[in-house]
């Protein structure tokens, strides 16, 4: 038995595309069926992996929501979340207010719902494609202990690369998950900790893990696992990764489950 683990965006989704194609599809469906395990680690939430998940066969399949801060199972039952609070973000906005300002948009991912304080496409983007209901948090305020899963910061790369995280930023796990993406996560959370989380409720040893991605966030499962880096990953990911398959646009997740797994 394998545990297999796939980034979204860049890996089983090609840009611009709603569903992996029927290839992939197939291919991933065909590893269930031998008994392989299968888990969708991205950053997003749980309601948006988990139809990625029923496309295919049946078969054991995890949820690793939010780049690995909350992991399901595919029925919703938490196993474990390594998350932050809304006071953290509260901070976070009063600290870089700067940013609203200069066009960016901040929001939060809690359990269930999308946090926002400014409705903007970037929000409305994120209920849309991910099927995730959205709290307008100056209608409906909330205590500072409420659970987050991470914060974000969506903006133009060019703005992107301007902001400079501060000290108190830095107490966070601070990912580049796109050009246009920032995201501020606890320290423990991270696609890496999640699959060791289910690797070890599954007893497998590491030889026994593929990791697919092509981004930063998907860089320590990559290099801690069996990585595969897809044909249009970043350098830094191919550099890091034991195999390195076709472009998401050329059925790269097919070939590596057909040419790279050891049943």
């Amino acid at each position: 038995m394998n545990l297999l683990v796939f980034d979204v965006d860049g890996t089983l989704l090609p840009f611009g595309q709603e569903l992996p194609s029927k290839e992939t599809i197939k291919a991933v469906s065909e590893r269930l069926a031998k008994g392989d395990v299968v888990a969708i680690a991205s950053g997003r939430p749980f309601p948006a992996i988990k139809r990625f998940l029923e496309l295919f066969g049946p078969g054991e399949k995890y949820v690793m929501a939010a780049n690995g801060a909350a992991v399901y199972d595919i029925e919703g039952n938490v196993i474990e979340i390594n998350g932050i609070t809304l006071g953290d973000f509260h901070s976070f906005v009063k600290r870089h207010h700067d940013l609203i300002d200069r066009g960016a948009h901040v929001y939060c991912y809690m359990p269930s719902e999308l946090g926002y304080y400014y409705f903007n496409e970037s929000v409305e983007w994120e209920i849309n494609c991910n099927h995730f209901p959205g709290k307008d948090l100056s209608k409906h305020p909330m205590s500072d202990d409420a659970p987050l899963l991470k914060m974000m910061v969506s903006a133009s790369p060019s703005l992107i690369d301007t902001i400079v995280v501060d000290d108190v930023d830095k107490t966070f796990n601070v990912l580049r998950t796109d050009p246009h993406y920032l995201e501020f996560m606890n320290p423990k959370a991270d696609k890496a900790t999640a699959t060791e989380i289910i690797r070890l409720r599954l007893g497998l040893d590491k030889e026994h893990v593929y990791t697919f991605g092509d981004q930063g966030n998907d860089l320590r499962m990559i290099k801690e696992y069996q990585g595969v880096a897809m044909g249009n990953a970043i350098d830094s990911v191919k550099q890091a990764a034991k195999y390195i398959t076709k472009n998401d646009t050329d059925e790269g997740i097919a070939y590596a489950l057909r040419n790279f797994i050891k049943d």
